[in-house]
């Protein structure tokens, strides 16, 4: 459909959204999937083990989900079957959705990976946190639903996606 609103308006080149379809947007979704599984497995692994998660993984993994805060305040949504794309009830959504939730998690992440580790029980229970992270597996309801819209749009009916 149209879309509700000025992100897509071309004179309004300071007010771009991308669509949740978009090609990139859904790809990133899938990214988002994948890393979200790689929580499920390694965060147990880590707590169980008192395992220290690797560094590089977890810088790349913080950049990814810095970088998916930033997405978000630019990536419109589909409500009532109409895609909203006003810069104002993007952000408004965002606000008052999963903002805080995404940007704890970002900064315990952070906290995390600057630690000096001769903290070791104050960083124990920090890692115990961590566990969190697992919770954005609750947001890929809209992810999954994307990513299907954009294949079945180019002619894919039998996609299924189970996460």
């Amino acid at each position: 459909g149209e879309a509700v609103g000025g992100c897509f308006n071309a004179a309004m080149s300071a007010d771009v959204c991308l669509r949740p379809h978009d090609k990139f947007r859904v790809l990133w979704d899938v990214v988002s999937g994948l890393l979200i599984l790689y929580d499920i497995i390694m965060i147990p692994i880590d707590l169980a083990w008192d395992r220290d998660p690797n560094i590089t993984i977890t810088s790349i993994v913080l950049a990814f989900w810095f970088l998916d805060i930033l997405l978000s305040f630019n990536t419109a949504f589909v409500a009532n079957g109409e895609l909203v794309a006003t810069r104002r009830l993007v952000v408004r959504r965002f606000l008052f959705g999963r903002l805080w939730f995404d940007a704890f998690l970002v900064c315990l992440d952070l906290m995390l990976l600057l630690a000096p580790s001769s903290d070791a029980s104050w960083l124990r229970g920090m890692r115990g946190i961590r566990g969190l992270r697992i919770l954005r597996a609750l947001r890929m309801g809209n992810a999954k639903e994307n990513i299907e819209e954009y294949f079945m749009d180019r002619g894919v009916d039998q996609l299924v996606l189970i996460f």
